[in-house]
């Protein structure tokens, strides 16, 4: 199992950035590839700071006289190092954007950690923005079990004494969202 640190953030405009999760552990990508890891998950600041502190390395190992060897091992320690606290880079970077921490959730992978953060966190969820997604209009939050958690708590509040629920008169089963005038 692994574990997932989720953030939320209300100021993000893009609904896939209000909720992040980040692994615990090693980030396995930023070990071959570090610049490119650190750019992708749009850590600029530490992106720039490793590429300057691999520039300075170099140069003062090269202005020493040391040869190939240290220089790579030197390298190779600087990308362990980026590895090894990368996900801790974005929960400070997620920290600095003001970011707050939600929850810890384990999961076998991300997609089951967020179905478990998703049905059991009860506090709340940003809201979703009403911008347009690749031109179409969002009518809900990427999240559908934070709305449908919702209207299940708004059922309990609308039970009556008797235990049954008391019902719309346009309740309506199917795809569409209202009855139509067909067959009538």
């Amino acid at each position: 199992m692994k574990f997932y640190t989720v953030h939320l953030n209300d100021a993000e405009t893009r609904e896939t950035r209000q909720i992040v999760f980040v692994k615990e552990g090693m980030a396995w990508p930023a070990l071959a590839i570090p610049l490119l890891w650190l750019l992708y998950h749009r850590l600029w600041f530490e992106a720039a700071g490793y590429f300057g502190l691999s520039l300075l390395l170099t140069a003062g190992l090269v202005y020493l006289g040391y040869g190939e060897t240290p220089i790579m091992i030197a390298s190779f320690a600087l990308q362990l190092l980026v590895a090894a606290e990368g996900n801790e880079l974005r929960r400070l970077a997620l920290a600095r954007k003001g970011a707050r921490f939600a929850a810890i959730v384990r999961g076998a992978s991300e997609e089951e950690a967020e179905e478990r953060f998703f049905r059991d966190y009860d506090g709340a969820l940003p809201a979703p923005h009403p911008a347009p997604a690749w031109g179409l209009p969002l009518k809900g939050g990427v999240w559908p079990a934070a709305h449908e958690r919702a209207a299940a708590k708004a059922q309990d509040t609308s039970r009556s004494p008797h235990g049954r629920e008391q019902r719309g008169g346009n309740d309506v089963l199917g795809v569409f969202p209202e009855p139509s005038g067909w067959g009538r």
